[in-house]
């Protein structure tokens, strides 16, 4: 009996990827559903640097071709001669027996570009491939090789014919965030699970840089980054761990965060990634009595700011009876300027809201003086 059909990764060993792929890309960003609002201007800058890539990149186009086959693979998807003779519509609509054939290829790459395309732009992060400083450029290449592998994206990815593909965003409150690290989200996930097991070990943080180096990561991920790549981590670390502020943007936000890390770290500025996932969930409580006063006293937030990005000197009690300071003196009643019997309200219910915050914040601090003084 005659074979109508042919294996589709094959067939994609045959031909020429790089063109087929600047035939299709359009169609495979068709299929795109991001989570987050996006202009026109974002679109066009898209299709410019996707242009480019694929014409002069060969890095790029290298990865994107593994990572085609790999998808079309586990698919085990078939170029099926029979389905194209026999179907009108696909004859009408191609318009030739070989067109049809064509269309079936078309198909196959724009769909598994397009999982591809989702993975590369999660949390906005394609761009970040053309970036040349902290070998971010490389990191950005064996990451995206890497991450389909570990996350099995190949296994998992649909492939349905025009089916829409989702493009995820890992932001924390549902708030989408331009990552600034790449693959900051896997990396986050592995460091994520380490965590668990590492919580109990006498030194948490060694405990977790050593699980890490296990990974096997390449280009020296797993070693001592410049100051500016850990801040750029913090960032994307931030917008995946922590709550979303009202008063406070994600830079804001991320800044406190490095900054209490530091104070952690005895004032040194941190250059482990894995430092930043061990010392935030030593310092967790802290931070999360910080983003508590922000929310429940915004007239307080640019002091708090400024005092924990600026003024601390030291981690623990201190820190926290600072704070607390800061925001007395901002709800002492000789400052609030009331004219008005409604005016007290608003301040009734800061003061009502921030004084669990308070009381815990002097407990703790309190037991970290007495431990201080034995």
């Amino acid at each position: 009996m005659l074979d109508t059909s042919l294996r589709m990764v094959d067939i994609l060993q045959k031909i020429d990827i790089q063109q087929v792929l600047l035939m299709s890309f359009r169609q495979a960003l068709a299929r795109l559903a991001y989570q987050c609002p996006r202009t026109n201007e974002d679109v066009k800058t898209q299709i410019g640097f996707l242009l480019r890539s694929l014409r002069g990149d060969q890095d790029f186009v290298e990865v994107i071709k593994q990572g085609i086959f790999d998808i079309v693979g586990q698919t085990n998807q078939s170029l099926d001669i029979a389905k194209a003779s026999e179907k009108s519509e696909d004859l009408a609509i191609a318009g030739t027996f070989q067109a049809a054939l064509h269309r079936q290829i078309l198909d196959v790459i724009s769909s598994a570009f397009a999982v591809l395309l989702s993975h590369a732009d999660r949390n906005s992060q394609l761009l970040m491939l053309a970036e040349s400083k902290f070998n971010f450029r490389v990191h950005w290449l064996s990451l995206f090789s890497r991450s389909l592998r570990d996350l099995q994206v190949a296994q998992t990815s649909v492939m349905k014919r025009a089916a829409a593909i989702e493009v995820l965003s890992d932001g924390t409150s549902q708030q989408s965030f331009i990552s600034r690290f790449p693959f900051s989200f896997f990396i986050f996930k592995i460091l994520d699970q380490f965590g668990a097991l590492v919580e109990n070990a006498q030194d948490p943080a060694r405990a977790l840089q050593q699980q890490f180096t296990l990974m096997n990561l390449e280009n020296g991920l797993d070693e001592n980054l410049p100051t500016e790549a850990i801040r750029r981590y913090v960032h994307d670390f931030t917008c995946m761990q922590c709550p979303f502020l009202q008063n406070v943007n994600r830079d804001g936000q991320s800044n406190i965060v490095y900054s209490v890390l530091r104070l952690f770290n005895d004032s040194k500025d941190l250059n482990l990634i894995s430092q930043v996932h061990s010392f935030y969930f030593q310092c967790e409580r802290v931070l999360e009595e910080i983003f508590g006063l922000i929310t429940t006293v915004p007239p307080a937030v640019g002091q708090l700011v400024e005092y924990t990005t600026k003024k601390a000197s030291a981690y623990g009690p201190q820190l926290e009876l600072d704070m607390v300071k800061v925001v007395m003196d901002v709800l002492r009643p000789s400052k609030q300027g009331w004219t008005k019997l409604t005016h007290y309200m608003p301040w009734m219910i800061m003061v009502e809201d921030v004084r669990p915050i308070i009381d815990g914040m002097l407990t703790f601090a309190k037991k970290g003086v007495a431990a201080d003084s034995k």
